[in-house]
């Protein structure tokens, strides 16, 4: 797994760039809870909806070609597992974890756990892990005030 920390990134960019404007835009994410096809909004009215991966892929395009003099940075603040029938496949025996797929394919720099990837316990979180580091272009994963068992699989 490779790891790079994001001062070890800036440190790096401003000693080679000093003095020198450097333009970037972050876009964020969180809460997605494996809604690809996005929420119905407000709940119990109209059927609206709002969201879903795909209309975040779109949304993120336009951002990449809006910005493109820029460095544009994507962090996920967590929770993008858990609450519909596709969080199973991240936890099933498939090679596909479709929520860290879509992740990756909108080019996020920096994912974050969230509470819920923690719901199916370690071994779940081993699983997804485990899927994300086999893709040929690992976006690092990063969380905080973690105690982990010696005897956890996730040591």
């Amino acid at each position: 797994m490779k790891k790079i920390t994001l001062a070890t990134l800036i440190i790096s960019m401003s000693s080679s760039l000093s003095g020198a404007e450097i333009p970037f835009s972050v876009f964020h994410t969180n809460d997605l809870h494996s809604h690809f096809d996005g929420v119905k909004v407000p709940p119990g009215t109209s059927y609206e909806k709002r969201g879903g991966f795909s209309r975040l892929t779109t949304l993120i395009t336009k951002l990449r070609a809006d910005k493109k003099d820029e460095i544009l940075i994507g962090v996920d603040a967590g929770d993008f597992v858990a609450g519909t029938i596709f969080s199973a496949m991240a936890l099933s025996d498939s090679p596909e974890f479709p929520e860290y797929q879509f992740l990756l394919e909108n080019k996020y720099d920096l994912l974050t756990l969230g509470n819920h990837e923690f719901d199916p316990l370690n071994d779940g979180l081993e699983i997804m892990l485990k899927k994300a580091e086999k893709t040929p272009h690992f976006t690092p994963i990063v969380s905080s005030n973690l105690f982990v068992e010696e005897t956890s699989p996730l040591k």
